[in-house]
């Protein structure tokens, strides 16, 4: 009897014991944030799975016992086995190489190409007006996130100090000019052809001040070029101008305000680089700029 119940108290006491350690562990988890906060979620990590005291039936095995045979296993005939299911080749692994031949090469897989935004043809570009061109640019300005800078429109203007060149000669001056200015632009510039003899950008992003150095810059490169025809040096006079956009301008005034400005250039004794902020052409001191002298052939 006395057995009895220390048995019995014994398992109280662990009984006890455990849900206490049940209790303070669960209270110790809700204190720290992991424990459950309905009690849906208790439900949920409980799982019920119910057990088979079924004995599983051991499988019969591929070989068959004759129905006169003391028990012992009959092997079966080569021609009476079951054919096997044929397996699946393994497309991850590559074939074998047979014996001689050196293995293929892994075919690397391709690069992902980004085509680049569409851009101008240059057909287009020397076929449109300027004028209608220009217009495009001043209203992608105003309707753009740089309305509020102040733009600019530069130029250069080439004049040959020579006689009146053929057609042939002034084509190809025309050409040149046009790509040596276009190889000091920034690729998102579009160069307008006003003349023959005179060229033209937009820069509604930067500041009059930063625009002043690039025109400057192409002007001292242009006269410390040598064009020839013919092996004879053409000599010439290259001229800039930089005219400061107002918010009231429109394409022919921009552009006319220009050819002014250049015309001023032009009759200067220096001969450099002029700017209007507004308030009609000013001559600006040339900026020094390292360029060495290059030479090129019209041919």
């Amino acid at each position: 009897m006395i057995i009895m119940y220390s048995a019995t108290f014994a398992m109280t006491v662990i009984i006890g014991i455990a849900i206490m350690h049940l209790f303070l562990g669960f209270s110790t988890a809700i204190l720290m944030g992991y424990g459950p906060k309905r009690w849906s979620d208790i439900r949920l990590t409980i799982v019920r799975r119910p057990v088979s005291f079924r004995q599983s039936r051991p499988r019969r095995s591929a070989r068959s016992t004759s129905p006169g045979s003391t028990g012992k296993l009959q092997p079966t005939s080569p021609k009476q086995a079951p054919a096997r299911p044929a397996r699946r080749p393994d497309v991850r692994r590559a074939a074998a190489p047979a014996a001689g031949q050196s293995p293929s090469p892994v075919k690397a897989p391709g690069k992902i190409v980004l085509r680049p935004r569409a851009q101008p043809n240059e057909n287009e570009i020397e076929t449109e007006p300027p004028a209608k061109a220009l217009t495009q640019q001043l209203d992608a300005w105003r309707d753009g996130e740089s309305r509020h800078e102040t733009p600019s429109m530069s130029g250069i203007r080439v004049e040959l100090e020579d006689s009146e060149p053929d057609e042939a000669t002034r084509a190809s001056l025309s050409n040149a000019i046009r790509e040596h200015i276009r190889a000091q632009l920034r690729k998102d510039r579009r160069l307008l052809k006003i003349s023959d003899n005179q060229f033209a950008w937009f820069s509604p992003d930067v500041s009059p001040d930063d625009a002043l150095m690039p025109v400057e810059r192409i002007r001292q490169m242009l006269n410390k070029t040598r064009f020839r025809r013919r092996g004879t040096a053409l000599r010439m006079t290259v001229v800039a101008a930089l005219v400061i956009a107002r918010k009231t301008d429109d394409a022919t005034e921009l552009l006319a305000r220009l050819g002014a400005s250049l015309q001023y250039a032009l009759s200067k004794p220096e001969q450099t680089t002029c700017l209007d902020t507004g308030q009609g052409p000013e001559s600006v001191e040339a900026i020094p700029v390292e360029i060495e002298e290059g030479e090129c052939d019209l041919e």
